[in-house]
């Protein structure tokens, strides 16, 4: 299926940009026309334009309303984000290592010739590294942000003091919470 291909290039050129403008859906439905593909034809790589055209409107500052999955929100809480979602934390280790030298004793033969052990003080050392705690969804409300899985966290909007974006996750800084924690969404959302 050469002319589907060529349709998914064109599709995926468009996305590199992660924007689904009018112009650009318009342009993609009269080159489907031109290579004479049907909508059935198309109905795989829908999802991703549909999801694109999503993102678009967000990025222009439209929220859309769209169904958390099975998650059930409280009354009056509208999601505008959804999506598949890791949790990672920053872990701390620190212990205790000491240094010890040791040389000796020297054997030649049957003779010992002295040997001397030093002690030095050891020192604490500290390493962090950052685990995948759990998988599930990532939402964004009008109330607050979410992170649905086995065990689910909620973060009210209101007290949420800081963010970063990383190229492959979305650190939150919120009150209440000193460790650092990091959501890596699905399809690089991001």
């Amino acid at each position: 299926m050469l002319a589907l291909r060529a349709w998914e290039q064109r599709l995926d050129w468009f996305l590199s940009d992660r924007m689904m403008t009018p112009e650009r859906e318009a342009d993609l439905r009269a080159y489907q026309t031109q290579l004479g593909l049907s909508d059935a034809e198309i109905a795989g790589s829908l999802p991703k334009l549909f999801r694109a055209k999503q993102l678009t409107q967000i990025s222009y500052g439209y929220l859309p309303t769209v169904t958390p999955g099975n998650v059930m929100l409280p009354k009056g809480e509208i999601c505008h984000f959804a999506s598949g979602s890791a949790l990672y934390q920053e872990v701390h280790n620190r212990q205790y290592v000491s240094a010890t030298t040791t040389s000796g004793p020297i054997r030649f033969g049957r003779a010992r010739i002295g040997g001397t052990q030093r002690r030095h003080m050891g020192q604490w050392v500290e390493t962090s590294s950052t685990q995948c705690i759990a998988t599930g969804t990532f939402l964004i409300t009008n109330n607050s942000v979410w992170f649905v899985s086995h065990s689910n966290i909620t973060i009210p909007l209101t007290a949420i003091i800081g963010m970063n974006y990383y190229s492959n996750a979305l650190e939150l800084q919120y009150l209440g919470r000193e460790e650092r924690n990091f959501f890596s969404l699905a399809d690089g959302e991001l």
